[in-house]
């Protein structure tokens, strides 16, 4: 089974660019080591990381290239915003939430299933208030785009320790958000990939049989 990782930095963590096996040390290595044990005598995996520092959701087009389709993937995941949140590049809302929908309707007519993960500010970014108004509205997309079109949901708490400002919304994260306090966070997020992730590798499993 093959299983994608796109996004931004966030997801890239320092992976090596000239290799899509190398998933950096961020929460896709510790997803992949997790889905590898946990359904190690049910199937054979194969990880990629597409994702690359600094990418904006009008970036997402250039993933979709002959690399990714080549390698049919079985499942795609993507966490991408925070680096559109942070860049003073302007995108309105109506074209952020387009080219989401658009990349993840692509993505599935290429036979993958498709997670998306919530975006999420880690302790090392102190928002301004219109970039915590950004950010407000890129993890309401999200959960728009992922009721009407994804085959897995992952939520996150929205903030770290530099976010004591933030007030949840009425669709957002209900959970601890001292998951988000602990010493690993990539780890933490590592589990919560497992758990969303499950239903959908069951699932491929299954029609295999």
């Amino acid at each position: 089974m093959n299983i994608v990782f796109q996004g931004d930095s966030a997801t890239d963590s320092g992976r090596d660019l000239s290799c899509y096996n190398d998933l950096g040390d961020g929460y896709p290595n510790y997803a992949a080591a997790m889905i590898a044990d946990c359904f190690s005598d049910e199937c054979d995996f194969e990880f990629y990381n597409f994702a690359y520092e600094g990418n904006s959701v009008r970036d997402l087009k250039k993933g979709l290239n002959e690399d990714f389709i080549e390698i049919k993937p079985d499942v795609v995941s993507l966490m991408i915003g925070v680096d559109d949140i942070l860049s003073s590049e302007y995108i309105t809302r109506y074209e952020y939430k387009k080219l989401i929908e658009e990349y993840v309707l692509e993505v599935k007519e290429l036979g993958a299933a498709v997670m998306l993960i919530q975006p999420y500010i880690q302790d090392h970014h102190e928002l301004s208030p219109d970039e915590l108004e950004k950010y407000k509205t890129v993890r309401r997309i999200f959960n728009e785009v992922a009721v009407k079109h994804a085959d897995a949901y992952l939520r996150l708490p929205p903030k770290h320790s530099s976010l004591p400002e933030y007030i949840p919304e009425e669709d957002d994260y209900e959970g601890d958000d001292e998951l988000m306090m602990t010493d690993d966070v990539s780890y933490a997020v590592g589990e919560l990939y497992l758990k969303a992730i499950t239903p959908i590798i069951e699932n491929i499993i299954a029609q295999d049989k």
